[in-house]
């Protein structure tokens, strides 16, 4: 518990920093920065990638995704795609975009942050829906929740809408699909 705790916390630093004093609250990197470690509390993303990319991950075992800050404020996820169950790439192959705040879905305090993974019969019906004539849905999104048990979640939905400019979604196909955070969780 402790080791994750330790990676959470480095995976949380902004490296940036050129301050040699080092608080409290820091670490120092190998090259002597001082490290600012500490996440704000704040409302979760939903992001998104386009219906082009996602169906290009065709016979995939599973996705995983991991969590990464682009800006100090700023969390997506990473994916890696598996041909066989535990074959994965070193770099991710999936980067998904930041679209609005969903104010449903805050992060801070006692919230757990773990790998998401999409499994391939829920990759295979996403891209069903998808590929149905007459569909015009542009963006599969990740639309956040916080479950019971405090561990971040995703449930898939399909939208025409900007996910970058809209207020609510007006418009989108619920294939009835949430990532499932690792380890292993039934909610």
């Amino acid at each position: 518990m402790l080791l994750f705790i330790i990676l959470i916390s480095l995976a949380s630093c902004d490296n940036g920093g050129t301050d040699k004093n080092v608080s409290a609250k820091a670490v120092a990197d190998s090259s002597g920065k001082a490290a600012q470690c500490g996440i704000k509390p704040g409302y979760l993303d939903t992001l998104y990638m386009d219906t082009a990319a996602f169906m290009a991950l065709q016979d995939k075992e599973k996705l995983v995704f991991s969590f990464v800050f682009e800006k100090p404020d700023s969390l997506t996820m990473y994916g890696w795609s598996t041909i066989k169950d535990s074959t994965y790439k070193p770099d991710p192959n999936v980067k998904l975009k930041i679209g609005k705040p969903d104010t449903t879905a805050i992060c801070g305090s006692g919230v757990f942050f773990g790998n998401e993974i999409l499994h391939k019969m829920q990759i295979k019906k996403i891209q069903n829906l998808l590929s149905k004539p007459g569909n015009k849905d542009k963006f599969v999104l990740f639309a956040p929740h916080i479950s019971l048990t405090g561990q971040i979640t995703y449930s898939i939905l399909l939208s025409r809408d900007d996910p970058k400019s809209f207020v609510k979604i007006h418009q989108y196909t619920d294939p009835g699909e949430d990532l499932n955070p690792s380890p292993p969780k039934n909610f």
